[in-house]
């Protein structure tokens, strides 16, 4: 049974509420300094098409609890998109269910009191005292002690859950079977899933509320990616030296950087086809001649993804210069993606990026079906699926995702760069 907000219906807590003028009230008031105020942590230690989906839901918690500083545990190479997303205040690494890193001088003993009493929607403050988050994002390796409200958007299972147990949280949401949760529902898509998670305990979530800012300087962001060697200390999305990436890691990195007219170049791409090839698992790997065969046949095509050989094998098969294969940061494809006419890409996070700044997008689903993981309707996309499910973990390429052919997609591709023309 859904928890709905304010006193008729307060949920259950560790301790009695407070009278007036309790740590959860104070943490609204406007003299409070950001440290003082409780934290709301929220576990989603996945990648960038995760974090993308469940924007609707980090921001109806932000709307729910606006006295209160939202922490998000995610991976840190995640921390430069989220000022465009908004409503986070800070990050704490974490990759996976957790767990999650806690302070030792935080943690309580035996004997210390309990967590102050957790809050209800709606009741930590006016959204005014604490405005939405729009700079970057400091990035965290350890909570500075138990936060007043945890909330699983990472999954079911007992790690995440008990990964956020662990932190002495004064109230924990998740799905059950943590007491009070609702029940995990396998029929819904991604986003609706955490929507109506978060409506089960009264906190209301919009789930076409995907929309994310592009970058205010997109221009120079597209600069760097074109500018960049290929030299062996450039930074990588992950934040590391060197060496690309693991396959599909959190598809944030483009593979080699560009020499020539920077100037020059970044013109032309304002309006460019995108061609991500790749994806984490290789059940969801169109393969790279076929790629090869779309990026030949379209005009301005530049070529993104994490892995170096795979981009490079791309362009060198169609036909393209080493230099229309990118090497970005997490914020510069944002740039790319914003900037370009058309994305066309499996079903990776390049795809939940293009949806989120509204670039038109040609995306290739198996073996899993897009209604669990597919753009909106009625947006500037077009989704490419033939029906089959298969293995999500496979070792090779879906037979029902090998079902789509060249044709299909260049079909698709040419019909959205006429109508946005």
């Amino acid at each position: 049974m859904a928890l709905e907000p304010g006193p008729a219906a307060r949920p259950e807590q560790r301790e009695p509420p407070e009278p007036a003028g309790s740590p959860c009230e104070r943490a609204g008031s406007p003299d409070r300094s950001p440290r003082q105020r409780p934290e709301l942590l929220v576990l989603r230690g996945l990648g960038l098409g995760d974090l993308l989906t469940a924007v609707p839901a980090l921001r109806a918690l932000r709307r729910a609890f606006p006295g209160h500083r939202l922490v998000l545990a995610a991976p840190a190479p995640l921390a430069e998109l989220l000022p465009l997303v908004g409503g986070v205040d800070e990050l704490v690494d974490v990759r996976g269910p957790g767990p999650v890193p806690t302070a030792a001088p935080a943690a309580r003993g035996p004997d210390a009191p309990g967590p102050p009493a957790a809050c209800d929607p709606d009741t930590s403050g006016p959204p005014a005292a604490h405005p939405t988050p729009t700079g970057p994002v400091p990035v965290r390796f350890a909570l500075s002690g138990p936060p007043d409200v945890a909330v699983n958007l990472h999954g079911r299972g007992p790690q995440s859950t008990g990964a956020l147990r662990r932190t002495r949280p004064g109230r924990l949401l998740a799905h059950a079977p943590e007491p009070g949760g609702p029940p995990w529902r396998e029929d819904l898509h991604e986003v609706r899933r955490w929507c109506a998670f978060l409506e089960w305990y009264g906190v209301p979530a919009d789930p076409e509320d995907l929309a994310i800012r592009a970058p205010a300087d997109a221009a120079r962001d597209v600069a760097r990616a074109l500018a960049r060697d290929t030299g062996p200390s450039l930074p990588l999305a992950d934040g590391t030296a060197g060496a690309a990436p693991e396959a599909g890691d959190f598809a944030t990195a483009g593979v080699v950087g560009l020499s020539g007219a920077v100037g020059e170049v970044v013109g032309e791409v304002v309006g460019e086809v995108v061609v991500h090839p790749g994806a984490a698992s290789p059940a969801r790997r169109w393969p790279p001649e076929r790629f090869a065969r779309v990026a030949a046949a379209l005009p301005g095509v530049v070529i993104t993804g994490v892995e170096r050989d795979l981009g490079l094998r791309v362009a060198a098969l169609a036909g393209l210069p080493a230099e229309r294969v990118l090497r970005t940061g997490l914020r510069e494809l944002a740039a790319v993606v914003a900037r370009a006419r058309l994305v066309i890409c499996g079903d990776t996070g390049v795809a939940h990026l293009a949806t989120a700044l509204g670039t038109p997008s040609v995306v290739l689903f198996g073996p899993v079906p897009p209604a669990f993981w597919g753009p909106p309707p009625g947006g500037p996309h077009v989704v490419l699926w033939k029906g089959r499910c298969g293995d999500p973990h496979g070792a090779r390429p879906d037979p029902g995702l090998l079902e789509i052919d060249v044709p299909d997609v260049l079909d698709a591709a040419l019909g959205l760069l006429e109508v946005n023309v």
